[in-house]
């Protein structure tokens, strides 16, 4: 009995088990969606371009920066987890803005493929003595691309980072010590692309603006009405679930 209403107990809308599910399908989708767009591009042959500004040669290589940048994954998937937490119509309003974000971008992924490269930027270089961060950094790299960052603009760093700050602000379910903890984690997490070079500064700025332009919208015209026949049917599963 006691197990059962562990399990039942609601996070908000959704119980913690629920909301952590649709946050981890969201981001798979998302991810999936960050690959795709690249191939699409290749199919079609879209000529890649590059956004780098002499602003991006004065940033130094910071190896240590990509312990923000990997820590992003998890600190997003929380996030969603977390703003389950709120009422319905904010939490289906912030899955909303991650959504349309993420169409947006995998338009713009495969119309504008823009990329960096790494060895002609000696970003491969191998220093002398080698810190575990880089060794990181290195491994992080071979998953995408290696000598050759693709699907740079806009960066899913910065979009889904500053949502996770716009998810929180003004919202009184959760302490100041927790907006500040997700100001600036979200902050280092969107630093942390131009100083482990995965993204140029033009990415960054594009990825949030993209986030802001799309958020107050729908927040304002609930564009997350979108979900409620979706909504309806996990209502009903729910409901079915629980006699």
């Amino acid at each position: 009995m006691e197990k059962d209403t562990e399990i039942k107990k609601e996070y908000g809308y959704y119980t913690l088990k629920q909301a952590t599910v649709i946050s981890l399908l969201y981001f798979g989708f998302q991810y999936a969606c960050y690959r795709v767009a690249y191939y699409i591009s290749l199919w079609v042959n879209v000529t890649p371009i590059s956004v780098k500004l002499p602003l991006d040669d004065m940033i130094p290589l910071v190896s240590v920066f990509i312990i923000p940048y990997i820590y992003a994954f998890f600190f997003w998937i929380s996030g969603l987890v977390i703003i389950s937490r709120c009422d319905r119509q904010h939490y289906s309003d912030y899955l909303a803005a991650n959504l349309i974000c993420c169409l947006i971008t995998t338009v713009i992924l495969v119309a504008f493929p823009a990329y960096m490269d790494r060895a002609a930027e000696g970003l491969l270089d191998f220093p002398e003595n080698p810190s575990v961060f880089e060794w990181i950094r290195r491994i992080v790299c071979i998953f995408d691309g290696w000598e050759v960052g693709f699907s740079l603009l806009p960066s899913f760093h910065c979009i889904s980072s500053t949502i996770c700050i716009l998810g929180v602000t003004g919202r009184k379910e959760f302490s100041k010590g927790f907006k500040v903890y997700t100001i600036v984690a979200a902050v280092l997490i969107m630093v942390s692309t131009l100083f482990v070079k995965q993204h140029y500064f033009l990415d960054t700025v594009t990825g949030i603006a993209l986030a802001l332009i799309v958020y107050f919208p729908c927040k304002k015209y609930h564009w997350g009405r979108m979900f409620a026949p979706l909504e309806r049917r996990i209502d009903q599963w729910i409901a079915e679930h629980r006699q």
